[in-house]
């Protein structure tokens, strides 16, 4: 997760990255890595605040055929589009 600062310094646009703490026991059970970022999370993502980077590859160089890497799933709020009619 990259948390962003407020305004850019010196030191850059980022503030502080910090990994995404995995489950493996749930990992496996689930047969995928989840992690909730919606607003009714323990650790909601906030819009302009903080930005989840994920490298999806379930792929991997030992193996570039079958698949090894768990895939993952991602809980997040979308805005609602209202149709009209």
């Amino acid at each position: 997760m990259v948390h962003w600062r407020q305004r850019s310094s010196e030191d850059g646009p980022i503030k502080s990255v910090l990994p995404v703490p995995v489950d493996h026991k749930k990992k496996v059970a689930e047969k995928c890595i989840h992690v909730d970022i919606s607003g009714s999370s323990k650790k909601p993502l906030h819009f302009g605040e903080s930005t989840l980077m994920v490298n999806a590859a379930i792929m991997n160089e030992q193996n570039p055929y079958k698949p090894t890497n768990s895939p993952w799933l991602v809980d997040i709020d979308l805005p609602l589009k209202h149709l009209p009619g």
